[in-house]
């Protein structure tokens, strides 16, 4: 009954296809190490870093898997070793920063000068909404599908 409904639902000739845009699928490393400052978990500090070329507000700044890809949102842009990130780095079920410190700590014993880093450009997902919304406004419906998956397949919510 699932499988039906789904794929009857994305083949009717009034449905229309929402795109979805995820500042993840344009993730690009940045330049240099991080690791946070002590006394601060929202200031993140850089060694060989490029922020002010790298990164602007909103954007999001990702760690790497050894710290749960641990993401937050970045507010003001310092310097180029220096920035402001709005709360503290979290995977999606928790706060991420004394992980964040030890493993910089671990990578500096080691002899490297923090943790590598992702910048994710800031998306707005304002057109997105507003189709969304002149959808439900029509009397239509939307389908939402988890992340990867698509209309020909089983799992819709």
């Amino acid at each position: 009954m699932r499988i039906h409904f789904t794929n009857s639902l994305s083949h009717r000739s009034d449905s229309i296809s929402v795109p979805v845009a995820r500042a993840a699928d344009d993730a690009k490393a940045g330049t240099g190490k991080v690791h946070l400052s002590l006394d601060d978990p929202c200031l993140v500090l850089g060694e060989g870093t490029k922020f002010l070329e790298e990164l602007k507000p909103k954007m999001q700044i990702m760690l790497s898997k050894v710290v749960n890809s641990s993401v937050a949102e970045v507010t003001q842009v310092i310097s180029d070793t220096q920035l402001r990130i709005k709360t503290e780095f979290h995977s999606d079920t928790e706060k991420c920063t004394k992980l964040v410190q030890e493993k910089a700590e671990e990578a500096k014993s080691q002899g490297i000068d923090g943790l590598a880093f992702k910048k994710l450009p800031y998306v707005d997902q304002n057109e997105m909404y507003q189709h969304v919304y002149q959808r439900l406004h029509e009397g239509g419906c939307i389908a939402i599908y988890p992340e990867g998956k698509h209309s020909l397949q089983s799992a819709a919510y």
